[in-house]
């Protein structure tokens, strides 16, 4: 049986933020439905990532494709989600008239035609499970009731690959959990491929496929256990790193620092 095609097939990478390499040298491919965490810690270059697979930023050297062509702005394959930040105007609006809203145009890709607008804000409202409070406004919904109108959002022409930028951020553990579960739905529903951008794997460890990490200008792609190891950290921090595991917790050492990083939180001792 023939492989299919990758979703995502990155030669020889290289990202530059301004005269500084975030990624060198990368190559690998990401299949079709596959979900990937991304990670690595701040500034290692993990939304750099993203605007290059947006078409927003050029590669300095080496290649992206997207199902066999390069990135470019508002390619309808792509669905994406920002980093949610308040906006005055849109709190005002309830969820579904947002999404009305970004169908008008205010979103990447091409407006879907006015005779199905109802029928597919609809369905991407079904799909994120936010029927139930898409009629209030923005203004009284919680943190994670936005994040899922967001993604929903992301969905609205059916993309066949989802880029999430930090969806976790704010949100309390539960909340983080049913927002992972609706998404892994929806990658293996509907065949979605999913870069979920992160810090921390632990929310992730049951659902993801691969992992994409970033740091020290280089990244790796592998399983959870072939990338999150004291060897290949090591690598690629290019400084001593420690990989702890507390039953089904993982826990990364910056011997130098003495520092623990889990998630977002730094422990100094």
């Amino acid at each position: 049986m023939t492989e299919a095609a990758p979703a995502i097939a990155f030669d020889r990478l290289t990202l530059r933020y301004g005269s500084h390499a975030v990624i060198g040298n990368f190559s690998g491919t990401i299949a079709p439905g596959e979900f990937v965490a991304v990670l690595g810690p701040n500034g290692a270059g993990k939304s750099t990532l993203l605007k290059a697979l947006l078409g927003t930023l050029s590669p300095a050297e080496g290649s992206i494709e997207i199902f066999g062509h390069g990135p470019h702005r508002g390619c309808t394959q792509i669905g994406y989600m920002p980093q949610w930040r308040t906006n005055v105007a849109a709190n005002s609006l309830s969820g579904r008239a947002y999404l009305h809203a970004v169908l008008d145009g205010h979103r990447w890709g091409t407006p879907v035609p006015s005779r199905s607008r109802e029928e597919t804000v609809a369905e991407s409202l079904r799909a994120v499970d936010a029927t139930s409070f898409a009629d209030r406004s923005f203004g009284v919904l919680s943190g994670g009731e936005r994040q899922r109108i967001s993604l929903a959002q992301a969905l609205l022409g059916e993309p066949r690959i989802l880029l999430l930028d930090e969806p976790l951020l704010n949100l309390d553990p539960r909340r983080q959990s049913e927002l992972i579960e609706i998404v892994h739905a929806i990658c293996k529903k509907r065949d979605v491929t999913v870069l979920f951008v992160g810090h921390d794997i632990n929310p992730l460890t049951s659902v993801v496929d691969r992992v994409l990490y970033v740091a020290g200008g280089q990244a790796a792609l592998g399983t959870v256990d072939e990338v999150i190891n004291t060897e290949a950290l090591t690598r690629l921090y290019q400084t001593p790193m420690k990989v702890l595991r507390l039953e089904d917790m993982l826990f990364i050492l910056a011997l130098d620092q003495r520092t623990i990083e889990h998630g977002e939180h730094h422990h100094r001792h």
